[in-house]
């Protein structure tokens, strides 16, 4: 591949690739998980909106991203937003009793 046309920094991807990018974080980096010793609620993957602009901006474009894994804050209020934020995108839902 030409030197020239290798991307630079991270921000030189396709939003397509920081999505697939995203979609692993969501994987391993679940939000809305309840740290019992710090009685509060971990942002996750949802951190990434706060990296830049560019990254917000990519992830509230994908409907599908907001969809993929609804998780279960505590808070239904953050719970709607996600729904909200999905759109007409399927919906990928897990309970834990």
């Amino acid at each position: 591949m030409n030197e020239c046309l290798q991307p630079k920094t991270i921000r030189d991807l396709p939003p397509e690739t920081l999505i697939r990018i995203f979609e692993c974080a969501q994987d391993v980096w679940p939000a809305g998980k309840y740290l019992h010793g710090r009685g509060e609620v971990d942002l996750g993957w949802v951190r990434l909106l706060h990296v830049c602009r560019l990254w917000r901006d990519i992830c509230t474009r994908h409907q599908h991203f907001w969809g993929r894994k609804l998780c279960s804050f505590y808070n239904i209020a953050r719970f709607n937003e996600f729904l909200r934020r999905s759109g007409n995108a399927s919906k990928d839902l897990h309970l834990t009793m």
